[in-house]
């Protein structure tokens, strides 16, 4: 598909709002990288926001230059790409850590109920049992 196809298929104005679009998706992520590389703690809101962001800028490019536009997008792709993908990774080790926590969390509360279901005489018969059998 040439690009004078889809210029003729795209009005003008759809273009120009297409333009205003990226411009202001590149200003906010701009404005998150700064964030993120200023503040002394991690947030992962943050990171998972520049990473949607990254995605949402390459489209627009991508969509420009079909569109005819004079977009420098490979360096910018490889740039955007970098960064997503190592925001991907620390996004992965967000949800492991998350669900990590949760897990203990979980066996936590399991083995506190347990323990608040024995009677003492019942914890301590448990003690002498573990101690025999250990010997």
């Amino acid at each position: 598909m040439s690009h004078d196809f889809i210029h003729k298929q795209v009005p003008e104005t759809a273009l120009l709002r297409l333009v205003k679009l990226a411009a202001q998706h590149a200003r906010r992520l701009e404005k998150l990288v700064r964030e993120c590389l200023s503040s002394r703690a991690y947030n992962p809101e943050t990171a998972h926001q520049i990473r949607i962001l990254t995605r949402k800028c390459t489209a627009a490019w991508r969509v420009l230059r079909h569109a005819g536009a004079e977009v420098d997008h490979d360096k910018s792709h490889r740039t955007l790409r970098a960064l997503r993908k190592t925001l991907g990774d620390l996004r992965d080790a967000d949800i492991l850590l998350e669900e990590f926590h949760d897990f203990t969390r979980h066996k936590k509360v399991a083995s506190d109920e347990i323990v608040i279901g024995c009677s003492s005489d019942d914890l301590v018969a448990v003690l002498h049992q573990s101690s025999r059998s250990s010997s």
